[in-house]
C-alpha cells in the first residue's frame, strides 16, 4: 500500500489517514501510561509533581556526557546537572567590588 501513494484512491488515502490517526493516538496513550507508570512512585514518596516531571525529562534535550574539574567525563544525569549548576553559580558570582555610583546635582 505504501510503495505507490500516487495511485491510492480515494479510499485507500482516507483508510490511511484513519490509520494514521488510531497508531498516534495508540502512541500517546502507551507513553502517557509508561509516564504514570514511572512518575506515581515519585509522587507518592516525596508529594512533589514538579520532581516528577524533571524526572521525565531526564534524558530528553540534555547533555549527553560532561568533563569534570579533574578532567574525567560523567554520563551521570544528575551529576551533569550538579556540574553545570556549579559552573553557572560560580560564573555568575559578582566577585568584583563596585564603588557606589556618585550623583552629581
Amino acid at each position: 500500500m505504501l510503495q505507490n501513494s500516487k495511485n491510492w484512491s480515494r479510499r485507500d488515502r482516507v483508510e490511511y489517514s484513519e490509520l494514521n490517526k488510531l497508531t498516534q493516538k495508540k502512541t500517546r496513550q502507551d507513553v502517557r501510561k509508561i509516564n504514570s507508570r514511572m512518575t506515581k512512585p515519585i509522587i507518592e514518596e516525596t508529594n512533589s509533581a514538579k520532581k516528577a516531571n524533571k524526572f521525565l525529562l531526564q534524558g530528553s534535550k540534555s547533555i549527553i556526557a560532561i568533563q569534570r574539574e579533574d578532567g574525567t567525563i560523567t554520563n551521570s544525569n544528575t551529576e551533569t546537572s550538579n556540574l553545570a549548576t556549579n559552573f553557572y553559580r560560580s560564573l555568575y558570582e559578582s566577585r568584583i567590588e563596585v564603588a557606589p555610583c556618585e550623583h552629581q546635582a
